[in-house]
Parts: C-alpha cells; sequence; structure tokens
C-alpha cells in the first residue's frame, strides 16, 4: 500500500513539473488619478508696520512673502495694515488694528474655500468671481457676508454690530449660525455633495444682499430670526445625511434556454451602473419646508436696513481701490547665511631668541625678540619676564603690528633666566580681539662684563 502511495505521489509531482512553467506575469494595475494637491494657507503680499502671526500659542511678527497657516490668528497694530492672498481665489487687506482668524484655508484645483473671522478691526476683501462650489467668506459674532465675486469692507468695533460696505459685486448677509464646512462634512456620496451646494446656494439667495454702492449696519437682534432658521436647515441636511440607505436591488439570474439546439455564444454586455440610492422622500420634504421658512424669516420691520453708502465709507474704499490680487505672489526671502566664524588663531613661532639660548649682554647693545607671522593676525602682545623659582616678574610689555620688537636698554637688568612669549591679536569689531595661546620661550641672560647701557626701559614703549 506504501508503495503504490509514494508511486502516485512522484507521478503527480512529475506531471506538475512537467506542466509548470515561470509563473504568469501579473497584470499591470493602472494608477488611479493623483489627488489634488490642497494648499491651507495664505501669503502676504504687503506688509507696513507691526504685524503679527499667532500660531499655536505664540506670536510672531512677519513679513511680505510669509505663509499664514490654516487655524492661525493675524493682527495688525497702531498704523499697520497687510495684504493677504489665498491663491487666486482672493486676498484680504487688513487694517490697523485688527484681528482675523483664518478658519477654513482649502485651495485645489477641483474647490476652492475660505472662511475667515473678524474678531476686532475692519478688512477689505478682493474675490475673484466664484464658481457654485468655490468660497470666500467673512464672518463675525453677528453676520457671515458670502460673496460671490466682490469688493467689500467689514468692519467691527464693538460686541454688537457689524458694518459691511460693497464697492464691487454683492454680500449676501447670513445669520451667523451659518457653517457650510459642517455641512460640507456631513455629505458621504456626490450626489448628497450636490444637495449641500444647492442648500447653500438658496441659502445665499434667500438672505438680504448688500448691492454696488450700499452699506448697512447688521445686529444681533436683526439675525435672531433666520439664525433659527439657518440652524433647522443645517439639522435638516444632517438628517438627510445621515439617513440609512436601503439595499440596492438585486438583479434576477439569467434563466437557461430550454431548447438543446447549440447556438452559439454571444459576448455578454457589461453591467450597468447601479443607479444611486434614492433619499428618502420624507426627509427632502422636511428640508424644503425649513428652506421656505428660512425665504420668510425675517420680516421687513426687522430685517438689516440696507442704505446708500456715506461719504465717510467713500473715502475709505477709495483706499482700496489698488487692492489687487497678484498673480505670483512674493516669496519670504531667504535669510542671510551667517559668514563662518574665521578660523582660530594660532600661536606665533618664535625665531629669536631661541628656546635654551644664552645672551651676554655685556657683548650685545640689544635683543631683537622676532617671531613668524600668525595667519589672520592684526598685531601681536611681547611680554618679557624673569623667572625666579615659580615667580614670573613681568619686566617689559610691546603691542606692535610689526613682527619684532627690540629690547636696547640693560641697566638693572640681572643675569637669569627669563621667558619671553608672543600673543596673536585679531580685531574684532564691537567685541575683545581675538587672541591666540601665548608660545612662551625660555633663556638665559648672562653678564660677564661691564653693563652696555646705564638706562634700564621700563616705561612700556618700544
Amino acid at each position: 500500500m506504501v508503495k503504490h502511495i509514494g508511486r502516485g505521489v512522484i507521478f503527480f509531482l512529475l506531471i506538475i513539473g512537467s506542466c509548470s512553467g515561470p509563473p504568469p506575469a501579473k497584470p499591470a494595475v493602472p494608477a488611479g488619478p493623483a489627488a489634488p494637491v490642497v494648499v491651507k494657507e495664505g501669503v502676504l503680499t504687503y506688509v507696513a508696520g507691526d504685524v503679527s502671526v499667532k500660531t499655536g500659542d505664540t506670536w510672531v511678527l512677519v513679513d511680505v512673502g510669509e505663509k499664514v497657516l490654516e487655524s492661525s490668528a493675524i493682527k495688525t497694530g497702531k498704523n499697520s495694515s497687510c495684504d493677504l492672498q489665498f491663491g487666486q481665489l482672493g486676498v484680504l487687506h487688513i487694517a490697523e488694528s485688527s484681528l482675523v482668524s483664518l478658519k477654513t484655508v482649502g485651495l485645489s484645483s477641483s474647490k476652492k474655500a475660505v472662511d475667515l473671522e473678524l474678531v476686532s478691526g475692519a478688512v477689505t476683501a478682493k474675490v475673484s468671481k466664484l464658481l457654485q462650489d468655490q468660497r470666500f467668506q467673512v464672518r463675525t459674532n453677528t453676520v457671515v457676508c458670502g460673496v460671490r465675486g466682490t469688493r467689500f469692507m467689514v468692519s467691527q468695533r464693538g460686541e454688537e454690530k457689524t458694518s459691511i460696505a460693497v464697492a464691487e459685486g454683492s454680500v449676501a448677509l447670513v445669520p451667523p449660525t451659518y457653517d457650510p464646512k459642517v455641512m460640507e462634512a456631513s455629505s458621504k456620496t456626490p450626489e448628497q455633495a450636490a444637495m449641500v451646494q444647492e442648500v447653500m446656494k438658496k441659502i445665499l439667495e434667500s438672505s438680504p444682499t448688500v448691492t454696488v454702492g450700499k452699506e448697512v449696519e447688521v445686529t444681533h437682534a436683526e439675525m435672531a430670526k433666520s439664525s433659527v432658521a439657518v440652524t433647522q436647515i443645517q439639522e435638516a441636511v444632517a438628517a438627510v445625511m445621515a439617513a440609512p440607505t436601503p439595499p440596492p436591488p438585486v438583479a434576477p439570474e439569467p434563466v437557461a434556454p430550454t431548447t438543446t439546439t447549440a447556438t452559439p455564444a454571444t459576448p455578454s454586455a457589461p453591467a450597468a451602473a447601479p443607479p444611486p440610492t434614492p433619499i428618502p422622500n420624507s426627509l427632502t420634504v422636511a428640508l424644503a419646508k425649513v428652506l421656505d421658512s428660512y425665504q420668510k424669516a425675517p420680516p421687513a420691520a426687522e430685517a438689516p436696513k440696507i442704505k446708500a453708502m456715506s461719504v465717510a465709507t467713500q473715502e475709505a474704499m477709495k483706499q482700496t481701490v489698488e487692492l489687487k490680487i497678484i498673480e505670483t505672489p512674493p516669496e519670504k526671502p531667504a535669510a542671510p547665511v551667517a559668514p563662518p566664524p574665521p578660523p582660530a588663531l594660532k600661536a606665533p613661532k618664535a625665531v629669536f631668541p631661541e628656546a635654551g639660548s644664552r645672551i651676554d649682554i655685556h657683548t650685545v647693545s640689544s635683543i631683537a625678540f622676532s617671531w613668524k607671522a600668525a595667519v589672520g593676525a592684526t598685531s601681536y602682545e611681547v611680554s618679557l619676564s624673569l623667572l625666579n623659582g615659580d615667580q614670573k616678574t613681568v619686566v617689559k610689555t610691546w603691542t606692535t603690528t610689526n613682527l619684532s620688537v627690540l629690547l636696547d636698554k640693560f641697566d638693572k637688568l640681572q643675569a637669569g633666566t627669563f621667558v619671553w612669549e608672543v600673543i596673536a591679536l585679531r580685531d574684532n569689531p564691537g567685541a575683545a580681539a581675538d587672541r591666540s595661546p601665548p608660545n612662551p620661550v625660555t633663556f638665559q641672560i648672562v653678564q660677564q662684563g661691564q653693563l652696555s647701557a646705564p638706562v634700564l626701559d621700563l616705561s612700556g614703549g618700544n
């Protein structure tokens, strides 16, 4: 029995070996489209005075070309201002003594969105003509300014009132409860995203609008009823997006033909894509009702009073006529590279007297101390000292730019052991000179006859 099993295994392996070849190559999987690059920052194109950015917990002064990231804050000091540009979508001029928070910055080839919060002060925005799924908004604690391509000014000098003026285009006054970022985040399918965009479009179209040459002051009370209505709309949108979707219908299985006659095979048609899952009708009806309630929310008596632009506002808007979107924003200049520190000074090499030499001051009238130049030195400090055991008594010092000094007066210069040393110095503007280590040289002075000079110079001169 064992023999039969062994023969069967061998026969099976032989068949596998004779039929097998190199494994077939796996078909290449085509790479999917690359995800669009999303820019989440603005660039400072103009800075005057003190402008600071807070990222995290620290305020840092900034300049032209620097980037301000999403979730950062930017503030201007007194008599200071700046322009902050967001790609080709728009640019924001921030006036003096203002504080702005960057809530949302998302710029890509497929979508563009900027949501800013004006905490205090004043800003002027210049915005390109926006497409359906693009937005540029300035929010205060009173109102959200929704635009479709315009130049407008918003000021927030107190807690209860926001001023808006329009020089180009138009601005929709939306309640501060309006948060498109939250509604967009709730959508999970392209169909839901399209519905959210349509809802936001209807909100903007149904809101009070400030047109060219007009201005308005908006208070909390004037936006109270519409704020409640927008909250209800957003709750209805969230319910629609979170609604469970029924499973897609199951296609019936094909029935086999009853005839036995052979028929040529026909290629099967590709399966059709399943239709989008319908949203429950009850939810869409509820959403339509709350949208309708928003359109009727602000009675005429309580709506913000839009009026012609005042002379003072016109003058303020004139100062922003030149505000424009720069095609190529400036880049922050590279920080200057500090030159490397100079190499440390090396001790000059002594030439004369040499270590261990003996000088008879009876036979010479002077001693010339000399050394080789040290690289980088601008001057030298030389000293001559008498050694007495562990004691060293300075006899003479010199400071010179030369490579030698002369001792030519020997009166009271007794015989003994001496040390002379030279230190290289290098000028260091604004600080003490650099110094090399000393290079001490010990030598002997002997006296075998009468001194050659009657005076010893201890004045410190050459």
